[in-house]
């Protein structure tokens, strides 16, 4: 598949990266050369500049859309709304504080045609504080035990055909959404590949993985997940669920 052959629809989460937003377009719209693509914003009730700026940026460039939620619905929600809204035939995801490389985009891009999803992990993770490198690894290992999967890390970028994800109904508020659609998708028997991608760390701003909310909102939307896939199982083996998955295929 070239680059000609790809279509891809990177959704763009953002809440308060007024300091960040725009240079985190700009890599995209640079990854992105040479295939065909548009870049989707959920400005997710931002209190500073960032739908501003990012509404400025989407007036020079058609390609560039732009939403806003009214208050902060979460990280999840963001990204569902920016998946619902997709049209290329892929979507990606870019973080809106700009934590990851440009390079990194397009080496998944790069990968696009190999399996249904393209998915990454970081090469290096020195560049996070020693407590989030901690929390990571207790997370990798959490979901693997639990849900007897082999990936390396859940909550990086990747790359999947839009039937697939549109397929799906995330119920995860925050950067679990991202683990949980790789884990529904695979459990659904999609195919993936792995690949290293670089981590740069935030320019701006501090992150909330770290706060209490956060990790208690982690904990429950993992329960969520482990109850619909082992206690729940008609979630995902009913007939209807069965032929939207080979429709989504064909997406």
């Amino acid at each position: 598949m070239t680059a000609m052959d790809k279509s891809l629809t990177v959704v763009v989460p953002a809440f308060n990266e007024e300091q960040n937003i725009l240079s985190a377009i700009e890599n995209v719209k640079g990854a992105l050369e040479g295939m065909d693509w548009e870049i989707i914003v959920v400005n997710d009730g931002s209190s500073d500049q960032t739908g501003s700026l990012a509404e400025k940026k989407a007036k020079t460039d058609a390609r560039v859309r732009v939403v806003h939620n009214e208050k902060n619905l979460g990280y999840g929600h963001a990204f569902q709304r920016g998946v619902g809204l997709a049209t290329r035939s892929y979507i990606g995801i870019f973080p809106g504080d700009n934590d990851m490389s440009a390079k990194s985009l397009l080496d998944l891009v790069e990968n696009i045609g190999d399996a249904d999803m393209i998915t990454a992990y970081m090469s290096d993770s020195k560049r996070r504080p020693w407590g989030r490198r901690c929390l990571s690894r207790l997370f990798v290992f959490l979901l693997s035990v639990l849900f007897g999967l082999p990936l390396k890390y859940y909550n990086g970028p990747f790359i999947c055909r839009r039937g697939l994800l549109q397929s799906l109904a995330i119920k995860s508020e925050g950067l679990t959404a991202l683990a949980e659609c790789k884990i529904r998708l695979l459990k659904m028997g999609c195919t993936y590949k792995e690949i290293r991608f670089d981590h740069t760390g935030r320019q701006a701003g501090r992150s909330s993985a770290l706060r209490w909310k956060s990790i208690k909102q982690t904990l429950r939307n993992v329960a969520i997940l482990f109850k619909d896939i082992y206690l729940t199982p008609r979630v995902l083996q009913q007939e209807p669920g069965r032929s939207t998955w080979k429709n989504a295929l064909k997406q």
